[in-house]
């Protein structure tokens, strides 16, 4: 058995809980053979008080791991309140490490959401000059008609489709609900039938199709949780 000086010096050494758990379960492993050796000391005494053996030496014996025993039980006492302390540091620690973590986390979600929104904000100038163009040409496209020059007028939905179309970035498969109505809203802008599509999309007229779009997209994305 280590000395109250080795074991103070052993136990100054530790400082996570895990430390602490692997020395209550060292602790454990001795008491269990204190114990044992007690219990063949016990069954010693008792044939020495018949004459088999020293019955001093024996109670001797007996008494020294009884103490080793009590001095166990205390050394796993002591390390055990010691192991809660420390488990306590860590879980303290490791709510710091998430808060620093949330911190970091929320400037990038800033960086990301600023770049979102000088993008969005250069894409409504974009759209509000092929808003202006695209009623330009349905004037023009008008014109032709009415001179029956139907060779020159400009499809302006092939003319879409061809400018919009290319790859799409696949959806990420834990976007959340408002993130999926964001990106169908997005998305709205690039597919025949959008909200960029003039064409009639209730079987009326382009603007009684435009303004159903937009409603049921509006619609969609508040009644959507995320």
């Amino acid at each position: 058995m280590n000395t109250p000086s080795q074991t103070s010096a052993y136990f100054s050494r530790l400082r996570t809980s895990a430390e602490f758990a692997t020395a209550i379960d060292e602790l454990t492993g001795k008491m269990l053979e204190a114990q044992k050796r007690k219990a063949d000391l016990v069954i010693a005494e008792d044939a020495a008080f018949f004459g088999q053996g020293d019955l001093e030496t024996v109670q001797t014996d007996l008494r020294a791991c009884n103490t080793e025993i009590e001095t166990l039980e205390r050394q796993i006492d002591g390390a055990q309140r010691r192991r809660q302390e420390a488990a306590a540091t860590e879980r303290l620690s490791e709510i710091d490490q998430v808060g620093k973590d949330a911190q970091a986390k929320a400037k990038v979600l800033a960086d990301h959401l600023h770049r979102a929104y000088e993008r969005i904000e250069a894409l409504r100038s974009d759209l509000f000059e092929a808003d202006a163009l695209t009623v330009s040409l349905t004037a023009a496209n008008n014109t032709l008609d009415a001179a029956g020059r139907h060779d020159l007028k400009i499809n302006v939905t092939t003319v879409r489709r061809e400018a919009m179309s290319g790859p799409r970035a696949p959806v990420p498969a834990r976007l959340s609900r408002k993130g999926l109505v964001a990106d169908k809203m997005l998305q709205s802008f690039l597919s025949l039938g959008g909200v960029l599509d003039r064409r009639a999309t209730t079987g009326g007229n382009a603007a009684t199709g435009d303004l159903v779009e937009m409603k049921g997209m509006a619609h969609h994305a508040f009644q959507s949780g995320g």
